[in-house]
């Protein structure tokens, strides 16, 4: 029977590494709760799917003050745990894609309502700063927001 040579470090080494390093570039991608396969095809064409996390008043504000809606019959995750050692857990949330919509065309149109007031010079801050204190701010001249990039 023939003995196996043994393996350099930098061989060692090596291999260490690569197991380590196997995965994606962007590893926050596995990180992310997937929606199960039958719940998807279920609601997926009819409902926007989103997992949300129990911390704070999240849960409450997302079921109660807007129009998400828990999905039965799917159990929630454990995802980590609080500063008091208490687990925090993910809830898989669904909302009419309609309203969905409805909702993201009116974040849209305040932001657009920012960035035009920006391109134009206007304050964009809470103080309510005008162009008259433009000379205390640290920004020069050379950096503005341009017209190039349109969504």
């Amino acid at each position: 029977m023939m003995a196996q040579a043994p393996r350099d470090r930098v061989t060692e080494e090596k291999t260490q590494r690569r197991r380590r390093m196997d995965g994606t570039l962007d590893q926050s991608m596995d990180m992310k709760l997937a929606v199960p396969p039958q719940i998807e095809a279920e609601f997926g064409a009819s409902h926007r799917l989103r997992w949300f996390n129990d911390v704070g008043p999240r849960l409450y504000n997302a079921t109660e003050r807007d129009d998400w809606d828990k999905v039965s019959g799917v159990e929630p995750r454990p995802v980590g745990t609080d500063e008091h050692g208490k687990p925090i857990y993910a809830h898989l949330l669904m909302k009419p894609r309609e309203f969905d919509a409805e909702d993201q065309a009116r974040k849209d149109v305040m932001r657009r309502e920012v960035e035009n007031a920006a391109l134009n010079g206007a304050p964009t801050d809470p103080q309510g700063r005008d162009r008259s204190e433009a000379s205390k701010l640290f920004a020069t001249d050379g950096n503005r927001i341009s017209n190039s990039y349109s969504p």
